[in-house]
């Protein structure tokens, strides 16, 4: 009854509503059809008739012909645009977009542009199998060049530019498996100024090259490798100035090489090691003329040499060690005469040396200390010792010629007869004292790298710049320099002139010194025993024996005396206990006068306090305890200065 009752109003939804949905499916499919009806009716029609024609003015246009030409069209956008294959982008020489992780970006060939997943551009230009290869762009991913030019493989390689963010370039040149490779130029950041100009290898700078500071000065030009000089190159200072010319190793000097100053004058010139001066070298003056010339180590004077002034004359040569003298050398006048020639200790005379007059002759050949004169050195020397070091001593007295004989007595009369003013004066020119020898302390010269240029760190690779660095110096920071250097760090050596006009050893002139006044002297209690009194004691005797014992020289050599009248000096020998057959220096006498006049003033210098005993109306003995040695002084009437000097160990302290 109810379906009966409602069939009237369904079945006209049915065929209204529901049945069209259902038909709605197939709609592309009757569009379709009806589209293929439509073409087929137009390209085919059965008939010719106005209907297959459409109006355009006076004009009528075949419908077959505006569908083929819509089909055409339809064909050349889907294929010349939307998909185009490859022969037509050839053809066009049209770029293709893909996107770089696709999978038709790994094989593809042909120019492309290549998107990164955002779609944002990163490379323009040729791909091979997918790989970048030829001349091409690549971007940042902003839109920012970040290089432009060649590629082998998806590496830069070949020449290119390199660019910042800014746009600015950072590098122009060879490029090798993505890494700067041949020549090329090097930018500071904003791309500008040239910091390297030259060859690279694996990024680093390597073969011939320059480098220049932020302000365009050079610092340095030659051959580098793996960013450190290395080989022939010249560094400069931030002036543009040369600092070191010469070989490199490391960044730092290393073989033969020049130093400059700041004015450009050659400083050092020599062989480097390590950045320093090591080996055979020169140090020159400003002027140009020769200071020094030996061997060197550390940067310092070490070994064989000679240094000289300015005018080329010789003021030391020999052995030096650490900068200073140290070994066999000779020490000379300004004007080349010779001064001293023998042992030199950390500068000063020290061993044994022979010192020679205003003339270059020798006047005392012995033992030195710290650069004084010390003839206490002879006590306790065996006979061999002593032959090594003064020879043969003079032939016995029956022996001797008359020519042989010393002429030192111990008053002549003019002595006799000359004032005591006239005596000192008459000493003092004896003495010499204007241009007797001193004692030279060798000066330290260091030359350091770069900072080398670093070169020491005059090129961080380059130390001297030693600096050889310096240095020598400057070496020479230097440096650029490295090397030291004599701009940073290093010793200047002193002026020997002036060094060698006030030295330790001067002998002492004629004129009398209150603290050696006889005449204030404390006098020698004669029955007391100690070492000044037992010291009186011998004296007298002694004076007792000869008229002239007190000052006479001694005509000639026996068993247990040995003289040497050349230097005048004699030794007393004495028997060694434990080897008869040797003998030993028991005492010593001088009757040279600037020695004598020399070691009373050290006696001075050691604040030691002499005591008198009178030998006689014309003789006076002045006795000092210096350690323990005796030094007994004899002095003549009218005579300020002593005339004999007698040296011998105290009882206690004999063998």
């Amino acid at each position: 009854m109810i379906e009966q009752f409602l069939k009237p109003f369904i079945n006209p939804i049915r065929k209204r509503v529901l049945a069209p949905l259902r038909q709605a499916k197939q709609l592309p499919k009757f569009i379709m059809a009806w589209l293929q009806k439509f073409v087929r009716g137009i390209l085919n029609p059965k008939e010719q008739s106005v209907k297959n024609y459409f109006p355009l003015g006076r004009f009528y246009i075949a419908k077959k012909l505006v569908v083929i030409i819509l089909l055409v069209a339809l064909v050349i956008v889907y294929f010349g645009f939307i998909k185009p294959p490859k022969f037509v982008n050839k053809l066009f020489s049209r770029t293709p977009t893909i996107e770089a992780s696709s999978k038709a970006a790994e094989g593809f060939t042909g120019t492309a542009k290549v998107e990164n997943a955002e779609g944002q551009l990163i490379y323009e230009g040729p791909l091979a199998e997918g790989m970048y290869e030829g001349a091409g762009v690549l971007y940042d991913g902003t839109g920012a060049v970040v290089y432009r030019g060649d590629f082998a493989k998806g590496l830069r390689e070949g020449s290119g530019t390199l660019y910042n963010a800014d746009g600015s370039v950072i590098y122009k040149g060879a490029f090798a498996l993505d890494q700067y490779a041949g020549a090329g130029i090097l930018y500071y950041p904003g791309g500008k100024q040239v910091k390297y100009e030259g060859d690279f290898a694996a990024g680093k700078f390597e073969g011939s090259g320059t480098l220049y500071d932020e302000q365009g000065s050079m610092l340095y030009t030659g051959a580098f490798l793996q960013d450190l000089y290395a080989g022939a190159g010249k560094s400069f200072d931030q002036g543009g100035k040369p600092r070191y010319e010469g070989n490199w190793s490391g960044g730092v000097y290393e073989g033969e090489g020049k130093l400059f100053r700041k004015d450009g004058s050659v400083e050092f010139e020599g062989l480097f090691k390590s950045g320093t001066l090591a080996g055979e070298g020169t140090e020159y003056y400003p002027s140009g003329a020769v200071k020094y010339k030996g061997q060197f180590q550390q940067g310092k004077y070490s070994g064989i040499g000679t240094l000289s002034d300015e005018t080329g004359a010789a003021l030391y040569a020999g052995s030096f060690l650490g900068g200073v003298a140290n070994g066999d050398g000779q020490a000379f006048a300004s004007g080349g005469t010779l001064l001293y020639a023998g042992k030199f200790k950390n500068g000063v005379y020290d061993g044994v040396g022979t010192m020679h007059d205003q003339d270059g002759n020798p006047f005392y050949k012995g033992f030195f200390k710290s650069g004084s004169i010390h003839p206490q050195g002879f006590l306790d020397q065996s006979r061999k010792k002593l032959l090594d070091v003064l020879g043969e001593p003079d032939p016995p007295a029956e022996e001797a010629t008359e020519d042989e004989l010393p002429a030192e007595s111990a008053e002549t009369p003019e002595d006799s007869s000359s004032s005591p003013g006239e005596a000192a004066q008459e000493n003092g020119t004896e003495s010499n004292p204007s241009t007797a020898p001193t004692t030279p302390t060798t000066p330290q010269t260091q030359i350091v790298p770069p900072s080398q240029d670093n070169a020491g760190k005059d090129a961080s690779g380059g130390s001297s710049s030693s600096t050889p660095s310096t240095n020598p110096t400057d070496a020479s920071k230097g440096n650029g320099d490295q090397s030291g250097t004599t701009e940073a760090g290093s010793a200047k050596p002193a002026s020997w002139r002036s060094v060698l006009t006030g030295g330790s050893v001067r002998l002492a002139s004629g004129a009398s010194d209150s603290e050696h006044d006889v005449n204030e002297m404390s006098e020698i209690d004669p029955g007391s025993d100690t070492p000044a009194a037992n010291a009186a004691k011998d004296a007298a005797a002694k004076d007792a024996e000869s008229d002239d014992a007190g000052a006479a020289a001694p005509l000639g050599s026996t068993p247990n005396l040995l003289v040497y009248a050349a230097f005048q000096m004699s030794f007393v020998m004495q028997a060694d206990e434990a080897n008869p057959e040797e003998s030993y220096v028991s005492e010593m006498n001088l009757w040279n006068k600037p020695v004598i006049a020399e070691v009373l003033k050290l006696t001075e210098a050691q604040k030691l306090k002499g005591q008198k005993a009178t030998l006689s109306a014309d003789k006076t003995v002045v006795i000092y305890i210096w350690g323990n040695d005796i030094l007994t002084f004899t002095y003549i009437k009218n005579k300020p200065q002593p005339v004999r000097l007698s040296i011998v160990k105290t009882l206690s302290s004999q063998r």
